[in-house]
């Protein structure tokens, strides 16, 4: 069985932990063990039976709120990658996988000073950030082999300078989400707010500007100006009826950092500039998803930003809650471009505002959704990462370097 170390630079549950969580609590085929500082994430792991490693030199760094964070992260470089060259020569691996862009830069030297193939599993768009650009460029020329997390954030990749053949896309695992114990009274508060509300939205995620919450409050309001106007269809057409009441928002999500404690206090000030605070609902973060999906009419997810592949979509749309996404990153993948859920153009409130009107989008056919099960199964991708592993232990991502050299 192979053995594998996975590199996390963060123990907080973000985007890219929840899928390392969920991929490797599921995994039966090759042997992975993580390193990481101790936090959520570490906790989550050895509930799931997974080997941890801790790192007490790896962690945030808080470059916001610590002027110093360049002489903390040269600390964090010297004493995690000792740490990692440690972990790896005691536990033996054959291949070493790279969490995020940020774990990269710890895996690097202790990979190649023990020669194990080092992979890198990218989690965010780097175009159109200079230096993150820059970066993966250099760092590709030093890893095996490169996963992303959707197509369009493999050309992202592309046009990076990253060479094609060297990057595959695996799509995210889902499961069905289990029943769960509603203590935070998610499905009451919920139920509450629909009182008055014609129709309920969600949105969930960490509240943080590029996640576009702020243009959702926006779409919210013009939405609920359109209150008793007919409902514009594609190209102007009227989708025949009128709208009859308010429309609510439920907004799960929490603000871990000063940036985004002041986004918060943005948000919180723009619903009471616009009177809308009888029409949002905060609920903070929350463990109940399946509750709040099963509590609301359609799910919103509107980044500001690419997002590559949102776990959230996938839920919303397992757990047959429509979905509404914007048209960047891999939302337009996730739903088939509009086939499984209604895709409005990224940072337009006023396209968001109507299909906040329009009826709801449909939810799967029967078998539309075995086959979108079957798609994201973490059986497929449990194959996959095995499949690359060996081609990387039987050298032939080296072959293809030198035919393409």
């Amino acid at each position: 069985m192979i053995k594998v170390v996975f590199v996390s630079h963060t123990a907080h549950l973000g985007g890219a932990e929840t899928v390392l969580l969920r991929f490797l609590a599921e995994v039966k085929h090759f042997e992975p063990i993580v390193f990481l500082p101790p936090g959520q994430l570490a906790e989550e792991l050895v509930a799931k039976g997974v080997r941890i490693v801790h790192a007490q030199t790896l962690g945030k760094l808080n470059k916001q709120g610590n002027i110093f964070w360049p002489l903390l992260l040269v600390w964090r470089l010297m004493g995690a990658n000792l740490e990692l060259l440690r972990c790896l020569r005691q536990h033996q691996p054959q291949v070493v996988q790279a969490n995020t862009l940020y774990a990269i830069i710890y895996s690097i030297l202790p990979a190649k000073i023990l020669g194990i193939p080092l992979i890198w599993h990218v989690h965010d768009f780097v175009g159109h950030h200079l230096l993150h650009s820059l970066m993966s460029r250099w760092f590709s020329r030093w890893v095996g082999h490169t996963i992303t997390a959707s197509e369009s954030q493999r050309q992202d990749l592309i046009s990076a300078g990253v060479p094609a053949h060297r990057i595959t896309t695996m799509y995210s695992s889902i499961f069905p989400l289990r029943d769960e114990k509603d203590d935070a009274g998610v499905a009451d508060r919920i139920a509450e707010l629909r009182q008055g509300h014609e129709r309920v939205f969600g949105v969930i995620g960490t509240l943080e500007e590029r996640k576009g919450t702020m243009e959702i409050l926006q779409a919210l309001e013009l939405a609920n100006g359109m209150a008793g106007a007919p409902v514009a269809g594609k190209a102007g057409k009227s989708l025949g009826g009128t709208v009859g009441g308010k429309i609510g928002l439920v907004i799960a999500g929490g603000a871990l950092d000063p940036l985004q404690l002041e986004y918060k206090a943005n948000l919180v000030q723009f619903i009471s500039d616009h009177q809308l605070h009888k029409e949002v609902l905060f609920l903070g973060h929350i463990r109940q998803i399946k509750t709040f999906l099963s509590g609301i009419d359609a799910l919103i997810h509107f980044p500001k930003y690419p997002d590559p592949l949102p776990t959230v979509i996938l839920e919303a749309m397992i757990s047959d809650c429509p979905v509404i996404v914007s048209d960047n990153g891999g939302n337009p993948e996730m739903v088939q471009n509009g086939r499984w859920g209604r895709v409005v153009p990224a940072q337009d409130s006023a396209a968001l505002a109507t299909a906040m009107r329009e009826p709801p989008p449909e939810v799967f056919s029967l078998d539309e959704k075995r086959a979108f099960s079957d798609f994201f199964s973490p059986e497929r991708k449990e194959r996959e990462h095995e499949r690359l592993y060996k081609t990387l232990l039987d050298g032939k991502d080296e072959d293809a370097d030198r035919d393409h050299s």
